[in-house]
C-alpha cells in the first residue's frame, strides 16, 4: 500500500489510492463485532468489576457456541 502525507496548517492528512481505500473498507465491514458477543463481554466486564473473579472460559465459549 502506497501512502503519502499531507500537512495543512497543523493537521496531517494520509493519502491512499481508492483502490487501497476501498481494500481497507471491505476490511473493516468484515470485522465487526456481532451485537451478542458485546453484550456478552459487558455482562462479564461488569460481573468482574463487581466480584473481581473471571468467569471460566469454558462457560464463555459454550454460551457464545464457540
Amino acid at each position: 500500500m502506497t501512502t503519502q502525507t499531507l500537512t495543512i496548517g497543523r493537521r496531517r492528512f494520509v493519502l491512499v489510492s481508492e483502490r487501497d481505500f476501498q481494500h481497507l473498507q471491505k476490511q473493516a465491514t468484515q470485522n465487526v463485532v456481532r451485537p451478542e458477543f458485546a453484550e456478552d463481554a459487558m455482562r462479564e466486564l461488569k460481573a468482574y468489576r463487581k466480584t473481581g473473579k473471571a468467569a471460566d472460559w469454558s462457560d464463555v465459549k459454550q454460551r457464545l457456541g464457540l
